[in-house]
């Protein structure tokens, strides 16, 4: 067989095996088999044999898709290792890559017909922890008020979560779930100050974002009764 037939053969193998993906101009490679493992979903669907007489490669094996080619990395990963990774905060912080948040995947999980149902452990898991780190915060803006402080702030970086930080009063907090804390602050700051405001009279809220860090700051305008009521929670807890 001459070297040619060889690598048109081989060339012919590469296109029936294996697809690049290019979504929004960023390339993915993998293999048919990876897409096939999941068939409910829409590549799944798509690489199938039956519709392999429909694909429309925009150049030999490349198939073009408009979508956000950055979030699409954790798209591939689940096609990969049939497990769903968000990003975590070290890989937001890298300058060389471009931030990506939780709403842009599920959004491509939407599109690409990955199941809710895929989701629905994750989420479940998140308010578990988002309950924990609220019922942290509000230890600490109850023991403020039976003091009669007037201001509280609470900085949650990646590692530690500091009350008042900078005063000679700071002080680190270090309980279980502070893995996920910046996590949980970053993504839940508007429900965080809801709730908090809702739930406290007088109570305000403000807050400052950063990508090191997500700080609360707690102006306490109470009335007498709301430090009565807060010091009688105290005794039950």
């Amino acid at each position: 067989m001459s070297k040619e037939k060889r690598a048109e053969i081989n060339k012919e193998n590469l296109d029936t095996n294996t697809v690049i993906l290019n979504v929004g101009g960023i390339k993915y490679e993998t293999l048919r088999s990876t897409l096939m493992a999941y068939p409910n979903t829409l590549l799944g669907t798509m690489f199938s044999s039956r519709n392999k007489p429909l694909l429309k490669p925009i150049n030999g094996n490349e198939y073009f898709f408009d979508r956000n080619g950055r979030a699409f990395h954790y798209i591939m990963e689940y096609y990969r290792t049939g497990k769903l990774h968000f990003p975590s905060q070290a890989d937001n912080n890298n300058k060389s890559k471009v931030w990506v948040t939780k709403e842009e995947i599920e959004t491509e999980l939407d599109y690409f017909l990955i199941e809710v149902q895929y989701m629905h452990k994750i989420h479940q898991m998140m308010s578990e922890h988002l309950n924990h780190f609220i019922k942290l915060m509000e230890e600490r803006v109850t023991e403020q008020m039976i003091k009669w402080r007037r201001n509280l702030k609470i900085r949650v970086t990646e590692f530690s979560i500091i009350v008042n930080p900078g005063l000679d009063e700071e002080e680190y907090l270090f309980r279980p779930g502070k893995e996920v804390a910046f996590q949980i602050a970053a993504e839940f700051f508007i429900e965080i100050k809801q709730h908090f405001e809702n739930s406290f009279t007088g109570l305000k809220v403000n807050y400052v974002r950063d990508q090191d860090f997500t700080e609360f700051e707690f102006e306490l305008r109470y009335d007498r009764r709301e430090v009565l009521r807060m010091s009688h929670l105290k005794v039950i807890l």
